[in-house]
């Protein structure tokens, strides 16, 4: 210990090792000194150097490994109680961790290493030896001077009892002088005087008859100068008592010499005449301050230690390795388990450690058994219950004895959150299915000959981006829900059945023919039917491919697979998409009966114009459809904007500015109505360029667009809308004549009055 600054030296032949070690200690104690060496030897001369507090010590190393480093050092006087930690990897030998402990070790540190475990490591060993050197130079001390002070005082009372011996012998038989006896208490006073033990001597009344120099210098009175003998204090009172049955008192007071507080030890002793009648006292005290405030310094560290063992968050129990039982724990202990103290002291681990990883729960104290650790558990609370746990255990000398310190967290939290991540990289978080990592993994594995025939299903549902347009993600994601219930419902528990992409599905199928693939085909498709009672657009392609020999890749019958499935598609999705389309406007008529009425109009208007135009019948069939399906994008539009009452606000203006585009994704997806989509985008363009969505301008829109965008105007100003009432019929055709030639064509305009509503 450098000016009380910890001193750490770490011995281990990997450079590494030592690196990390010094950033570890550094970075926990800033003001430290840390001293390295690559191996025994230079480790065994440095500490001889710098008289380390704690040296951590690899176990592995090529001149002297670490067993006989620490022999070295619990043989040298100076390194008996220095702490040694021993670095060890996490699932090292128990034979090495009970040999490093019969050759001196106090405790271990796992690689790679924790710096939070080690800087707690560090800090308790610091204290102990901080401590130790305390109380040893502390004893050596005492017992030096106790055993000084008794070898004066034993020499003193000898002499003094030689003395009084030969003086009563003497006076008993005169031949001593008066000069002489006077001259032996002189001599035998001074030796009292110069003792540094407090001494006196006092009657049966309690009247002081002799006190030493030091006894005087603490307690200042004159036995020779006072006309009245002073008296012992009131404390003192039960020396009084002294007898033959209880001769002797031994007791510590406190008092004040030179304005400070002092302890002083003291022993009294009843003198008896030859009859057995006590006759006086003595008393001897010795000044045992220091030794006395060093023992409160422990007390108080001792208590400190206590109150962060009681005060931690974490939950921290004292474990008897032998056989699991718990001999102390802390509050937060009791918090989190759920039991008092009480309880917890009458249980082993074994009562609430649950291992992982198909431990058996005899495991738990051998998990205690083996010096430093750290492993993750289940623990049972009282409430029944369980919590995931790290638990970090270190062996310590307790009261004499090797147990087993453990901190503990819990992590259940964290071990939920891993759960869901891995659970999630191997399923669909919208259906819940399997995805592709997961699937080409169990194509791997699976693909042995005790599993051919194996078959692989490749299926897609058809139309799911039309869905997505016309009735918005949220939609299309229940039709992908659809079909994963569909499946789990048909296939068998064993089945891997996986979402591989955005609409495509794929299920392996081990010991399947192709019989019995077909006949499973049979059931699904039986679901879909069922399912389209109420989902109509729902439709799924499939195809199929089975392996039977091994001259063939599974990856290959993936790629048959999802060729079946294409050519299945070309037809089944095409015709669904056709059909979707009318079942898209017939949902559109649903939500609003005034976009019937209102498309049924406008598809009449359009006919009426075209024939004044003279186009022909092809032209009018096709402008007559583009006018009946030309608001089939308002389907994604909120049913209580459509049937708004009042004027529209601007979110709900610029929702509704959305539809040409919407209807434009919707029709081009179709064969039947591909050629009438772009007709669609363009029918709210305006002939002057301010139009939407493009700003095309007047041959640039395509003439069935312009026929449309009059139509629309003219039955919109017409017709009794829930936010605006219809105006007559003359007033708009001022408001067509007003807008010819910005808004609309103004040779259609012309015809439109002229041939259509003036006929």
């Amino acid at each position: 210990m450098a000016d009380n600054k910890l001193v750490v030296l770490a011995i281990d032949d990997n450079q590494d090792n030592l690196i990390i070690v010094r950033a570890y200690v550094n970075e926990s104690f800033p003001h430290s000194f840390i001293y390295t060496a690559q191996s025994g030897k230079e480790g065994l001369l440095i500490a001889s150097q710098v008289n380390p507090d704690v040296i951590l010590l690899d176990i592995n190393m090529p001149d002297m490994d670490g067993f006989e480093v620490c022999t070295a050092l619990r043989n040298d006087p100076r390194f008996v109680d220095t702490p040694i930690m021993f670095l060890t990897a996490v699932k090292a030998d128990k034979e090495n961790r009970i040999k490093a402990l019969e050759v001196g070790g106090d405790a271990f540190l796992s690689k790679p290493i924790d710096v939070s475990e080690l800087k707690a490591q560090i800090t308790v060993m610091w204290k102990i030896r901080i401590s130790n050197i305390e109380k040893r130079n502390e004893n050596i001390r005492l017992n030096y001077l106790v055993n000084e002070k008794t070898e004066q005082l034993v020499n003193a009372h000898n002499e003094l009892m030689i003395t009084f011996k030969a003086l009563r012998e003497e006076n008993e038989r005169r031949k001593i002088s008066e000069t002489e006896l006077e001259i032996a208490k002189n001599k035998y006073g001074s030796i009292l005087n110069d003792l540094p033990a407090l001494i006196c001597e006092f009657k049966t009344d309690g009247t002081l008859i002799y006190t030493n120099d030091t006894y005087s210098s603490y307690f200042p009175i004159s036995l020779s100068t006072s006309s009245t003998k002073p008296s012992i204090k009131a404390s003192w009172k039960d020396s009084l008592n002294l007898n033959a049955d209880r001769p002797t008192r031994t007791f510590i007071e406190q008092t004040q010499y030179k304005n400070q507080d002092c302890w002083i030890e003291w022993r009294e002793r009843a003198i008896f005449d030859s009859k057995g009648n006590v006759v006086s006292f003595y008393a001897i005290g010795v000044d045992n301050t220091e030794r006395y405030i060093n023992r409160q310094n422990i007390e108080k560290l001792l208590n400190q230690l206590r109150s962060m063992f009681n005060g931690h968050n974490a939950v921290m129990l004292l474990i008897n390795p032998k056989n699991g039982m718990i001999i102390d724990s802390n509050p937060a202990a009791s918090k989190f388990y759920g039991y008092t103290q009480e309880e917890l002291l009458s249980m082993g681990i074994k009562e609430i450690c649950y291992m992982s990883n198909n431990a058996q729960n005899s495991d738990c104290v051998e998990a205690f058994s083996v010096g430093t650790k750290h492993t993750t558990a289940q623990h049972r609370l009282k409430d029944g219950s369980f919590r995931m746990v790290d638990i970090y255990s270190s062996q310590i000398n307790y009261s004499g004895e090797i147990m087993s310190y453990a901190i503990i967290f819990d992590v259940s939290d964290r071990e939920e959150a891993i759960e869901e991540i891995r659970y999630l990289s191997y399923h669909d978080h919208l259906t819940s299915l399997y995805n592709r990592r997961y699937f080409e993994t169990e194509m791997n594995r699976l693909d042995v000959p005790r599993n051919w025939p194996m078959t692989l299903i490749m299926g897609d549902v058809n139309g799911l981006k039309l869905i997505n347009d016309s009735f918005g993600h949220r939609e299309g994601d229940e039709f992908l829900k659809y079909t994963a219930d569909i499946l789990l419902s048909t296939c068998r528990e064993d089945d891997i059945i996986a979402r591989i992409g955005g609409d495509e599905f794929a299920i392996l199928l081990p010991k399947t023919s192709q019989e019995e693939t077909d006949k499973l085909l049979e059931r699904i498709k039986t679901q879909i039917q069922e399912v389209v009672k109420s989902k109509p657009l729902l439709s799924i392609s499939f195809g199929y491919a089975t392996k039977t020999e091994n001259n063939t890749l599974l990856k290959d019958k993936m790629v048959e697979a999802e060729n079946m499935m294409y050519n299945n598609k070309m037809y089944e999705s095409t015709s669904m998409r056709n059909k979707s389309v009318k079942l898209i406007m017939n949902a559109l008529f649903e939500k609003s009966a005034r976009e019937l009425n209102h498309s049924n109009r406008v598809s009449a208007i359009c006919g009426q114009i075209a024939t004044a135009m003279n186009l022909n019948q092809d032209e009018i069939n096709r402008v007559k459809l583009a006018g009946l399906v030309h608001d089939i994008g308002k389907i994604g539009v909120d049913e209580k904007i459509l049937n708004k009452p009042g004027k529209l606000d601007l979110d709900e203006w610029l929702e509704i500015k959305k539809h040409p585009e919407a209807g434009w994704r919707i029709l081009n997806s179709t064969d039947e109505f591909s050629e009438v989509s772009r007709l669609i985008l363009c029918h709210h363009e305006r002939w002057n360029g301010s139009g939407y969505p493009n700003q095309l301008k007047d041959v640039e829109i395509p003439l069935e667009s312009r026929i449309i965008s009059v139509a629309d105007a003219y039955d919109a100003m017409t017709d009794v809308r829930t936010y605006n009432r219809s105006i007559p019929k003359e007033q708009a055709i001022d408001e067509l004549k007003r807008y010819s030639g910005t808004q609309f064509d103004p040779s259609i305009v012309e015809i439109f009055i002229s041939k259509v509503l003036n006929k």
